[in-house]
């Protein structure tokens, strides 16, 4: 015998796909890298929205920017030149230029597996973003 569900938690949802098995837990809020249930246990954000959210939550540098940012553009097609965006992918390329020029290795050479290596160590260094933008960049072999 299971025990009851809470009201704010059904087993399947009619209006949600049911991608994972859900776990009976209903998230509130989340700080850092923690989220707290509607019961206020605390629990460690291990999945950052399965790499959604890599940043943690309610970042305090984080969240002023993106409350800027909702001011100006929340999203914006790449039908469309986009300046912040143009000037951050060109800092990125020339960083990740400099790694890969200090490790003596281009991503025009080797195997998919070897420059996905490579851009998994620079992502370590800056950060997620910089993977997302390289990995769309490796060639494919």
């Amino acid at each position: 015998m299971t025990a009851a569900l809470p009201h704010h938690i059904e087993a399947a949802s009619p209006h949600v796909m049911n991608t994972y098995g859900r776990l009976p837990i209903a998230m509130s809020h989340g700080q850092g890298c923690h989220v707290w249930d509607v019961n206020g246990k605390r629990y460690l954000d291990a999945l950052g929205g399965i790499a959604v959210n890599t940043l943690g939550h309610n970042h305090a540098k984080l969240v002023p920017a993106l409350q800027d940012q909702l001011t100006k553009l929340i999203h914006c097609s790449n039908y469309y030149h986009v300046p912040l965006q143009e000037t951050l992918a060109a800092k990125l390329v020339a960083f990740a230029l400099v790694m890969v020029a200090a490790g003596g290795h281009g991503y025009a050479m080797g195997t998919t597996r070897q420059a996905l290596a490579r851009s998994l160590a620079i992502a370590t260094l800056v950060g997620s973003l910089a993977i997302l933008l390289l990995a769309t960049a490796l060639p494919q072999s």
